[in-house]
């Protein structure tokens, strides 16, 4: 005779995010969804101290993240076997197709440990006294070790927005000497049949919505730049004859549009 038996595990890390993004925990049992992203169960944050957007991100998880958002969850998983895990942090939105009624699962953080966490019920039990007042786990950081990876795609595909050589010349002598920063924005495309045909493509454009599921990073290929980072409110500063590209993540390419904005650099608007 078989006998199964469920414990219940309560999950608490310890993570900086971005509004908009959630943390999940997925796993090698059915319950954390099999390793599938898309399978994966949402935590609940208990606390709200978002990365700031005009900060960078990436470098965020350079340090300690020891002040980021508590998440927890409560889950009953098989106490006869241990189970594996990770967790990752990334973002959720929900298909508008009537045939696919499941969510995307945009992944932007993965522990990158050889081995996963791990939860054994025998040892859990055993320490039952001490698990009561345990810390919370911190994202990226697990058996003496930090490792976090950046995500991959899924179904999304990533477009990239390249500038290289003398690719923008002011057609004006006097705006040539000024120093300029570029800030990429997506526009929502979908809209464009709804929008009044007396509007042209100048109105139109300004007119568009913004795409608020696009996460728009930059780098520049130089020395302290060449990593992807997170656009700060003017996008970050043009210098002709570099290597400048701006890389999108969408799920639907043929309805996203791209804007370039030019601000003149002033060293007070981009601190």
């Amino acid at each position: 005779m078989m006998i199964s038996m469920s414990c219940e595990v309560n999950f608490s890390v310890r993570a900086k995010t971005q509004p908009g993004e959630s943390l999940c925990i997925v796993g090698d049992s059915a319950m954390l969804g099999q390793w599938d992203p898309h399978n994966a169960v949402v935590m609940s944050r208990q606390t709200k101290k978002y990365v700031l957007p005009d900060k960078n991100y990436a470098e965020c998880f350079e340090e300690f993240s020891e002040d980021g958002d508590i998440w927890t969850k409560t889950l009953y998983l098989d106490g006869c076997v241990s189970h594996q895990y990770r967790y990752f942090i990334c973002r959720i939105s929900h298909s508008d197709s009537e045939d696919d009624s499941g969510r995307n699962v945009q992944v932007k953080w993965w522990e990158g440990h050889i081995k996963p966490r791990k939860f054994c019920p025998q040892d859990a039990m055993a320490n039952v006294g001490e698990s009561k007042n345990q810390e919370p786990d911190v994202f990226g950081n697990f058996d003496g070790i930090r490792s976090i990876n950046r995500g991959w795609l899924t179904e999304q595909v990533e477009i990239q927005l390249q500038l290289h050589g003398d690719a923008i010349s002011m057609w004006k002598p006097k705006y040539r000497q000024q120093t300029y920063s570029i800030k990429c924005t997506t526009l929502d495309y979908r809209y464009k049949d709804a929008m009044d045909d007396r509007y042209d493509e100048e109105i139109l454009g300004d007119s568009l919505p913004q795409c608020s599921n696009s996460e728009i990073l930059v780098s520049v290929l130089e020395k302290g730049r060449s990593k992807p980072k997170s656009q700060t409110k003017y996008g970050a500063i043009y210098t002709s004859g570099k290597y400048f590209a701006f890389q999108i993540e969408t799920y639907d390419p043929e309805s996203v549009g791209y804007q370039l904005d030019f601000y003149v650099h002033d060293s007070l608007m981009m601190q």
